[in-house]
């Protein structure tokens, strides 16, 4: 089942404690100013960091490019429901710009391609 993680807007620096999969992670968004971007982390309860410092994108899974045993099986996906920005501004992120966990399902074709419109609607 989809998982909605709540995001603040208006946030500079905002962490997040969630389970996926069973495995609590940590998930922090920071906002680099010098670049204009969000950029985000995920690691586990214990300190030890699994993706680091990677730019955010909409309507991509943020965590396609890393294959580890540690990090969730399933996709972070960042959908924008509002506004016609094309990347998550610093006032959008957590409004305009929603966080979704996608499981993968062994007998899905869903894998790593995914329609963002089927999630906003089942939720």
């Amino acid at each position: 089942m989809v998982q909605r993680i709540p995001l603040l807007a208006d946030v500079g620096d905002q962490q997040v404690t969630v389970e996926l999969d069973g495995t609590p992670y940590v998930l922090r968004f920071a906002w680099n100013s010098r670049f204009g971007l969000y950029v985000w982390f995920i690691g586990l309860t214990d300190g030890t960091e699994l993706i680091s410092g990677r730019a955010v994108v909409a309507n991509y899974p943020l965590n396609a490019s890393v294959v580890s045993s540690s990090l969730p099986t399933g996709a972070l996906v960042l959908v924008r429901e509002a506004g016609d920005a094309e990347y998550p501004t610093y006032g959008s992120l957590g409004k305009d710009f929603q966080l979704y966990y996608v499981p993968y399902e062994a007998d899905s074709t869903l894998a790593f391609t995914i329609d963002v419109n089927p999630i906003v609607q089942e939720l």
